[in-house]
């Protein structure tokens, strides 16, 4: 039992953690995105589970007795499945907050499916082939010769996630690792470092549990970065606010090597959906048009609001001519919108400023210009024609 103790102890420790960060997770809830915080919260409660069954298996090692021996098969199986599910929440997770793609989402989740399925279907054959792990008849656990398929098993989807991240950017991909340096660090971290730890622990080289505390620390540094990157996010929309401007401009390069461009919005008659219809409606009204902003630009990109019904995007263009593009599909995005709208019809005014080719960028200057731009064309119609002007 001292021994036990001794070796759990910072699983002990850790569970305390995961316990603070989700009660802390549960406070801040309303605070941030609805889907963002259910996959933090539910890859938290993966890892808990998993470090429960982790601490019970080291506790029927040495015990002896048909049911013992039946509770230890059934809590390794439950283990190996739980740090599937958890690494598959993480990618998710990961996959969301890097770049959100409704078609990438699905993807993500069906092969977190597979992989869970996967390393289920090998853990239960383990009870009669002993290919993943063996229990002798004092219960003592060994790993089985096909050990490291569970090791590939758990760890696919988050390499995956890994991988086509890096492929889809790779163009962009300096501005985006600058951006996300901390997440990405941490993937890279989660890849490496559990795999280390399986080896170590396998081998006996370690005196204490070090897989799921190291899992812990992960997930209590990624729940700080999550708390530090709301700070930059407009809690209503979800995009970035002012101080997320700052941010993004902060880590932009001072000139690049193609075109930027501001782009100012504001919502036509925006007040009185809001007298009409009340402050409800005009908050479905803004959560609508940031969505549609939000799908219409790269992750390297930038979309905030600064306040009220003001909208910016700033994006990396080839040419001054892909505004135009912007413009349409958001005005399209929107049409589409208000087929579903009976009592208003959604409508914008923009001004655009755009920075030429390796000329240093005045992220302030170019705020200014496009939002006195935006408030010129707005006394000329709801339909604008596009001026790259």
């Amino acid at each position: 039992m001292d021994n036990f103790i001794t070796f759990n102890a910072t699983n002990f420790f850790s569970l305390f953690i995961l316990a603070i960060i989700y009660f802390d997770c549960k406070l801040n809830s309303r605070k941030s995105n609805e889907l963002h915080n259910k996959l933090f919260s539910s890859a938290l409660i993966c890892v808990i589970i998993a470090q429960v069954l982790d601490i019970l298996c080291w506790f029927l090692i040495g015990q002896t007795g048909l049911f013992i021996t039946i509770i230890s098969y059934i809590a390794n199986i439950l283990l190996f499945t739980f740090a599937a599910l958890l690494t598959a929440k993480i990618a998710t997770f990961v996959q969301y907050s890097a770049d959100f793609d409704e078609k990438e989402y699905k993807n993500i989740r069906n092969i977190s499916c597979l992989s869970t399925g996967f390393v289920l279907l090998l853990s239960i054959s383990s009870v009669w082939l002993g290919w993943i792990f063996k229990l002798d008849a004092n219960n003592n656990y060994s790993r089985g010769n096909l050990y490291f398929l569970i090791v590939i098993g758990v760890l696919f989807p988050l390499i995956y996630v890994c991988f086509n991240l890096i492929r889809k950017h790779l163009k962009s991909f300096n501005i985006v690792a600058r951006s996300n340096k901390l997440l990405a660090l941490l993937i890279i971290i989660n890849i490496i470092f559990p795999v280390l730890f399986v080896f170590l622990q396998g081998k006996g080289i370690t005196n204490f549990a070090t897989l799921y505390p190291f899992i812990a620390i992960s997930l209590l540094l990624l729940h700080l970065m999550i708390m530090s990157s709301n700070a930059g996010t407009d809690f209503l929309t979800g995009i970035q606010n002012n101080y997320g401007i700052q941010k993004y401009f902060s880590i932009f390069p001072k000139s690049i090597s193609s075109y930027f461009a501001i782009i100012y919005f504001d919502l036509n008659d925006f007040k009185s959906i809001n007298d009409i219809y009340g402050h409800k409606e005009g908050d479905e009204v803004l959560k609508a048009f940031a969505h549609i902003l939000a799908r219409e630009i790269k992750s390297s990109d930038l979309v905030a609001r600064p306040g009220g019904d003001e909208f910016i995007i700033g994006a990396i263009l080839k040419a001054p001519e892909e505004i135009k593009y912007i413009i349409n599909n958001i005005q399209t995005d929107i049409d589409a919108h208000n087929q579903m709208l009976k009592n208003y019809k959604i409508s914008f005014s923009y001004g655009v400023c755009i920075n030429e080719p390796h000329k240093t960028i005045d992220k302030d200057f170019m705020i200014r210009d496009a939002d006195k731009k935006m408030y010129k064309n707005k006394p000329t119609s709801k339909q604008m024609k596009i001026d790259l002007n």
